[in-house]
């Protein structure tokens, strides 16, 4: 009986660890999710080729934002194994080497955009009004890169140390900027004059910058997690090998991501070949989708940097319950995701739009898309898992087969070839995600990567 109780008790010391990682994260997004609707509900008073210059742009500013969103889940990765051991310095110096790695790669990125925007943007649309709007826009927006790229580092600094509240308040301030800002610039107001677009574009920056200033603040200040040090010299000095270990990480973790945002170009321009009607109904549908998104958000960090510790610390008994815990969590919460979704489809979109036919095709899309919501976030949990257990480039190839191997080569069949109803495109997303599901369990129990915090190298460990 009392082995019981004391396993019982382990189990709600978990569920509590893993809730306090996961509820901020998922409020972070939310605040994001929310910014980005109100700013798109400003932009969406002017004029057409400003709300279509910005959705372009917007584009642009994602693959970036997914290239060192990937580097920072592993610099979280490393942080979470020194923090997990007491190496607390170990730490600081991981982050560090990290800031001297993004923050050239994003002046090079700025560098690109500023003196190339026309041959960048051209990839997305040959209409000369929308082209010359973007080009403003992405050359005032692109200079945001490298406090994008701090943002993300200094969030995995609080990450891999278990502090997931740091940054959900950060995020919540610097959205409130974004808001603020961008309304004041875009409309004008407090004795400023309203720049349209542009507006919007230094709403970005500014809100941008006031994130990474207040994280710094939060990392270096004294009282601050890292605190102020006088060897500033000496840690400005690059390791490699500090930096093979992120980026070993970092960059499959990247393009996992990336698969997902240059497909998105692609489905788009499939989904157009059935109308303006059919395509509105798709953005609308994912806009329904990014709530139920924010639920899930937070597992796959949950999960990479739980696995991390419990590896780190060789304990295969909490290794497993995070695990099993995790499992439950997940299931649970996107069981009712799923029901909200396939229940409410009708009247989501209802909410949306009151346009009848941009109200059917939408309720299928996201009818379908709700029994993507348990594959997608059991997904996450695996890869966090077979990622913190050595397979780092495994979570990338299981979203490159998935996306560019079923979802892109049928939706081609479906829509450039077969010219079928819209339906059977959505039947492929679906079908991306379950057989995205199988793979990752399949290849957890072939590499019996429940095992992983009893080997200190795991077969297979390459991948």
């Amino acid at each position: 009986m009392e082995a019981i109780q004391t396993t019982a008790l382990g189990k709600r010391a978990v569920n509590r660890e893993i809730w306090s990682l996961i509820i901020p994260l998922v409020l972070e997004n939310a605040l994001q999710i929310f910014a980005g609707l109100v700013t798109a509900a400003m932009v969406g008073r002017l004029l057409s080729a400003d709300i279509s210059a910005q959705g372009i742009s917007g584009r642009l500013v994602n693959i970036v934002w997914c290239l060192f969103k990937g580097i920072g889940l592993g610099a979280t990765v490393i942080v979470a194994g020194h923090w997990s051991t007491g190496e607390n310095q170990r730490c600081r110096h991981t982050i560090e080497q990290t800031y001297l790695a993004v923050l050239p790669i994003s002046f090079a990125c700025v560098a690109l955009t500023v003196f190339f925007p026309h041959a960048i943007l051209r990839f997305f649309t040959s209409d000369q009004q929308i082209l010359q709007a973007a080009v403003h826009y992405i050359r005032v927006a692109c200079w945001s890169f490298p406090f994008t790229a701090i943002i993300l580092t200094n969030t995995a600094a609080f990450n891999g140390q278990g502090n997931t509240k740091t940054p959900m308040l950060i995020s919540g301030f610097f959205n409130i900027v974004n808001i603020v800002a961008g309304y004041l610039l875009i409309f004008g107001g407090l004795g400023l004059r309203g720049m349209g677009l542009l507006g919007a574009a230094w709403g970005t920056l500014i809100s941008q910058a006031a994130g990474a200033a207040l994280g710094l603040l939060l990392l270096y200040a004294p009282g601050g997690l890292y605190g102020l040090t006088k060897r500033l010299k000496k840690r400005l000095q690059i390791d490699w090998d500090e930096l093979k270990a992120v980026f070993s990480v970092g960059i499959p973790a990247a393009f996992e991501s990336l698969f997902w945002q240059f497909s998105a170009v692609l489905l788009s321009k499939m989904i157009l070949t059935y109308g303006s009607d059919t395509f509105a109904a798709y953005q609308l549908g994912l806009q329904i989708e990014m709530f139920c998104d924010v639920l899930s958000g937070g597992f796959i960090i949950a999960a990479t940097t739980l696995a991390t510790k419990a590896i780190t610390r060789c304990d295969p008994s909490l290794y497993k319950t995070y695990y099993r815990q995790l499992m439950k969590m997940a299931t649970f919460v996107l069981t009712w995701g799923t029901v909200v979704l396939i229940a409410g489809s009708g009247v989501f979109m209802r909410l949306l739009t009151d346009k009848q036919a941009i109200q059917d095709i939408g309720a299928r899309y996201v009818f379908l898309m709700g029994f993507c919501q348990l594959p997608q976030v059991l997904n996450k949990v695996f890869g966090g898992f077979i990622r913190a257990a050595g397979h780092k480039k495994m979570p990338m190839i299981v979203a490159g087969a998935g996306i560019w191997g079923i979802r892109v080569p049928l939706g081609i069949l479906v829509t450039w070839v077969l010219h079928v109803d819209i339906t059977w495109l959505w039947i492929a997303f679906l079908l991306d995600n379950m057989i995205r599901l199988v793979i990752n369990l399949v290849y957890f129990r072939r590499k019996r990567v429940i095992e992983a915090a009893s080997k200190p190298i795991l077969d297979g460990a390459a991948l």
